[in-house]
């Protein structure tokens, strides 16, 4: 699913839709489960009294869909058939639920149909669609020439600055970008950040508080001058790493670092496995914009 409404592709609109015919038919199959009827609230001296409304067809069985009359009348002669259920809290809460996955139903079909017809015309709005729709005349132009600031951030990128000097000989995994990472996910992270051409630094030094950070990762946001920092927790079991990079979220949260403006943190799992999914969503959400 998408996380950023500025980089909105047609690619993200697609699972939209995917989300939305998957959460249908499972309501669908729920429903069919359901018992028949609807529920019908009525109030008598001052009491609130429940009923359970089944409509039987003459000469056929109870109506299956959402129980209201409109629809379990269509169609041929029924009887509607009364039962008083206000003790029966069981009944009452599979009527509601019943009511609930009807409409739950109708939404999803309406927001289906919605952006099925939206999705035809609309335009991709991250930068490289832009471009690709672009005359033959701008063809052969490089990306810069379109904006500006990846220019800049290129030079910026490729200018020597100081890095983590810590364990330096733990850094054996050469990236496309020409540095060296410390851990397969890092290596991971570089290549897609290579793959979509976001300049790069990899444990840049970094002065907040007085104190001295070198964040995995510092990248610059192609269509803008903003940079946007990377965190990636691969030993999530080590209870002093863990500790380590607590106190340097709540320095980075200290100075404006935050995940819902310029700062993206993903972890391993307790195998040292990573989420390639997630790695994606996040370049795409934060960087690619």
């Amino acid at each position: 699913m998408y996380n950023s409404i500025e980089n909105l592709s047609t690619e993200d609109l697609n699972q939209l839709l995917e989300y939305f015919r998957k959460a249908k038919e499972k309501y669908k199959r729920e429903l069919n489960r359901m018992p028949p009827g609807a529920l019908a609230r009525v109030r008598e001296n001052g009491h609130t009294r429940y009923i359970h409304l089944v409509y039987e067809k003459i000469g056929g069985k109870a109506d299956e869909t959402s129980g209201t009359k409109a629809d379990e009348t269509s169609g041929g002669k029924f009887i509607q058939r009364r039962k008083g259920i206000t003790n029966d809290e069981t009944m009452i809460n599979k009527l509601a639920r019943k009511k609930f996955v009807y409409e739950a139903q109708k939404s999803f079909d309406s927001n289906i149909n919605a952006l099925s017809v939206f999705m035809k015309k609309y335009k991709d709005i991250t930068p490289e669609k832009i471009i690709e729709r672009l005359p033959d005349t701008y063809n052969d132009l490089p990306q810069e020439a379109f904006l500006p600031s990846l220019a800049r951030a290129n030079i910026w990128a490729s200018t020597e600055y100081d890095r983590n000097p810590y364990k330096h000989e733990e850094r054996k995994h050469l990236t496309m970008q020409g540095f060296k990472v410390r851990s397969k996910s890092e290596l991971y992270i570089a290549g897609e950040l290579y793959k979509y051409g976001v300049p790069t630094r990899y444990e840049p030094k970094l002065e907040l508080d007085e104190k001295t950070l070198y964040p995995d990762f510092m990248v610059a946001v192609k269509s803008r001058i903003k940079f946007v920092f990377w965190e990636h927790c691969g030993l999530v079991t080590n209870r002093h790493y863990m500790d380590n990079h607590k106190r340097k979220m709540e320095i980075y949260e200290n100075n404006g670092i935050v995940p819902w403006r310029n700062l993206i943190v993903t972890y391993d799992d307790e195998e040292g496995k990573f989420n390639a999914k997630e790695i994606e969503a996040a370049i795409r959400a934060k960087i690619l914009i």
